[in-house]
């Protein structure tokens, strides 16, 4: 059999070798930017820090955050059901704001919003020359309204990762205590199930953040139109606070004495004929504070579900109507 020749071995090219590094190398950032100087050598927290606030000032939207002033309304759902529970509750507000014309009530159609306040569809019923309408005019007026700026929503989901809890910050003219009442007494009154995951409501009127101070800023605002108005006379109250995810400054008991001391001492405390009733809420590194009646307990301390279906311990009981006590 014939030798094989032999045969010398190529050197590799230059160019291909070159261009196998450059494949090893892992790529940063864009091709041909220079590396940002500022952020060699730091920790990947800063760089993250950074990062965040570069896309601040660029005008980024950011995620929304639940800020001291803010009012808004924490909501219990069922387990592993909370992003079904927060399009529930959204058509639901929805729906309530325009059953009672709160905001421009934008999503209307003119014909909706009419049926909606007069019980049927008065727009376009005349001609522009029977009504005589100025045409023009008209047509200044939609300019005006297509040039007016995006209105903010009247709720916005918060996320606070805490399991079945929601929450909805609202904004004027949605004040959260009125605004649950006005469902509830909906739901007893139409009978009619809504929901399928959603359970409690729990306004909050003011928020702040779970330390001493910001628990008693809240409360001294929640509590002035109630407690701290001189022409009114002595009150019998009761305080619930519920504490969740929060194991460091603010306890239940120191919760409920701060409250209280809040209050005054021309206000009496009853925790079973009270006049008003104290709802303080702490989750996590945030506390919120309002204020109900009486009407709370009867309309099943705002649980929807309850009011839908019953338990068997109410299952003789009946919510009473609207209007009654």
């Amino acid at each position: 059999m014939a030798e094989q020749p032999d045969r010398k071995r190529r050197a590799p090219s230059p160019a291909l070798d070159g261009a196998s590094d450059e494949r090893k190398k892992p790529k940063v950032g864009k091709p041909g930017a220079e590396p940002n100087s500022s952020l060699i050598g730091r920790s990947l927290q800063s760089v993250k820090s950074w990062y965040r606030g570069s896309r601040r000032d660029a005008g980024v939207s950011q995620a929304p955050v639940i800020e001291p002033g803010d009012s808004g309304i924490f909501v219990t759902c069922a387990r592993n059901k909370e992003a079904k529970s927060v399009a529930e509750i959204k058509d639901l507000f929805d729906d309530v704001c325009k059953a009672h014309t709160i905001d421009t009530m934008d999503d209307l159609t003119g014909s909706e919003f009419a049926e909606r306040l007069y019980g049927r569809d008065i727009v376009g019923a005349s001609s522009t020359e029977d009504a005589g309408v100025d045409v023009e005019a008209e047509l200044n007026n939609e300019i005006k309204d297509m040039q007016k700026p995006t209105k903010q929503p009247l709720f916005t989901n918060v996320h606070i990762n805490i399991q079945c809890v929601l929450f909805l910050k609202t904004r004027n003219p949605v004040e959260p205590v009125s605004f649950c009442q006005a469902i509830c007494e909906d739901a007893v009154q139409t009978k009619a199930k809504r929901t399928r995951f959603v359970q409690r409501l729990t306004p909050m009127s003011i928020m702040g953040k779970a330390t001493l101070a910001g628990l008693e800023e809240a409360a001294t605002k929640a509590l002035a139109p109630h407690f701290h108005d001189e022409s009114k006379g002595p009150k019998k109250f009761a305080i619930r606070c519920n504490v969740r995810n929060h194991n460091t400054i603010l306890k239940r008991d120191l919760v409920i004495k701060m409250v209280a001391d809040t209050v005054g001492p021309k206000h009496k405390v009853d925790l079973t004929n009270f006049d008003t009733l104290i709802l303080v809420e702490v989750h996590q590194n945030i506390c919120g504070v309002s204020v109900v009646d009486r009407r709370y307990e009867e309309l099943k301390r705002f649980n929807l579900a309850e009011i839908y279906e019953p338990s068997a311990a109410d299952a003789g009981k009946e919510v009473s109507s609207v209007g009654s006590a």
